[in-house]
């Protein structure tokens, strides 16, 4: 069994510049290569989000808005329970 990393950005991941930190970065980047399935979860928008978690490599969808949209991994929105295709 492969267990799924969820973090919130603000307040968890990104430190008091708005940012992530460029060990964190490299920390999960790296895992995320060997295969580590991780993602975000976030009321940000879509925009929003983007840009304050610019450098992850995630392979998998976030959550944005509270939940009311993901972001597959190729960037198309995705409303509510829909299922990604």
């Amino acid at each position: 069994m492969r267990t799924l990393y969820v973090t919130d950005l603000d307040g968890t991941l990104l430190n008091t510049k708005d940012k992530v930190s460029p060990e964190s970065l490299r920390i999960i980047n790296e895992l995320v290569g060997r295969g580590m399935l991780f993602t975000y979860a976030t009321a940000r928008s879509l925009e929003s989000a983007s840009v304050v978690a610019e450098g992850l490599k995630l392979a998998m969808p976030v959550i944005v808005y509270n939940g009311a949209f993901r972001r597959t991994e190729t960037g198309q929105a995705v409303y509510g329970a829909q299922t990604a295709v």
